[in-house]
């Protein structure tokens, strides 16, 4: 009788495997052109759909739990996947490494959620414009890097990889929420 690892691949390969799968961003980051935004956009997509999914099977409290968890779980596993990658290729950030965008985005859209969880049946022009602005802001200070966002990326490493998306995805969400009161004062209601 054949063992287990005789069968199928090494458990090293499948940990490879999963690291790529995971520092890609479940493949978004090897689309072509624009790998950070399209990394931002899986996100964002994968984040609302557990959202609707949460909120249609009326669990609030794990729904609760993920939108503040999910992001340092992001981190935690999506280091590890970081730098594994950078050892095997000896390169600091390449550009299809977007793990760290999921991370920034779904801590920008921490404050969304209980945007969502108030008014789940809103339009869908109304749902639209709420995602857009975190994703819109959440890009605009990713690439822009202003101040310490961009001296955050030099630390080097997997955390400097992280970092920049991380402070980006906390000045977005501080920005989102005042940012909302008045897409709503003046564009929605």
């Amino acid at each position: 009788m054949k063992k287990i690892t005789e069968v199928g691949p090494e458990p090293q390969v499948l940990t490879h495997r999963s690291s790529w799968v995971i520092a890609t961003g479940f493949g978004s980051g090897l689309l072509p052109f624009a790998p950070g935004t399209w990394g931002s956009l899986a996100a964002l997509t994968a984040w609302i759909g557990i959202v609707i999914l949460g909120l249609l099977l009326n669990l609030r409290k794990p729904l609760a739990v993920f939108v503040f968890l999910g992001p340092f779980l992001l981190w935690w596993i999506g280091s590890g996947s970081i730098k594994r990658i950078q050892f095997e290729l000896e390169k600091k950030d390449p550009p299809y490494i977007v793990i760290d965008e999921w991370v920034g985005m779904w801590i920008a859209l921490m404050p969304l959620a209980s945007v969502i969880a108030r008014d789940p049946f809103a339009s869908w022009q109304e749902q639209f414009l709420r995602c857009a602005l975190p994703f819109c802001l959440f890009r605009l200070l990713d690439i822009w890097k202003p101040g310490p966002i961009g001296r955050a990326q030099k630390l080097g490493g997997s955390s400097g990889i992280m970092m920049d998306d991380v402070l980006a995805g906390i000045a977005t969400a501080l920005l989102t929420k005042p940012s909302l009161i008045v897409m709503h004062q003046f564009f929605i209601d």
